[in-house]
């Protein structure tokens, strides 16, 4: 059954663009399809002239439902929580290095540097 048959739109530079519907009719599979989590089955998806292929971080959805990383599988989900847990141990790991070095003559330097990248880690978080 045919989802987004003959639909075609440019939203230009600067544009806002609205996706309005009835339940069922297919917004949140076009969304999906510029995010680059689904794939069309006919017809293609451009973004600035360039066909989407797949999720880039070029391009941010925020859906209304809380899906984290909707285009993985469950064993996907599992390795990203695997990798959270890992991640977590090594901050913990190195934990007194880094208390160490922030009391040294090094740890102003290194508080900006810290400062900037948790604004840049919540910017992206705030895009995905």
């Amino acid at each position: 059954m045919p989802v987004l048959e003959g639909l075609s739109f440019e939203v230009q530079a600067g544009e806002f663009a609205a996706v309005v519907g009835r339940s069922g009719c297919g917004k949140t599979t076009l969304l999906s399809l510029l995010a680059g989590f689904l794939r069309c089955t006919e017809g293609a998806v451009f973004a600035d002239r360039v066909r989407i292929a797949g999720p880039s971080p070029e391009r941010a959805v925020i859906l209304q439902e809380n899906n984290l990383l909707p285009w993985l599988t469950a064993a996907g989900l599992r390795l990203v929580r695997l990798l959270e847990r890992e991640i977590a141990r090594v901050r913990r790991s190195l934990a007194p290095w880094r208390n160490a070095v922030m009391r040294s003559r090094y740890g102003p330097a290194l508080r900006r540097h810290i400062h900037k990248l948790e604004q840049a880690r919540t910017t992206y978080g705030r895009a995905g």
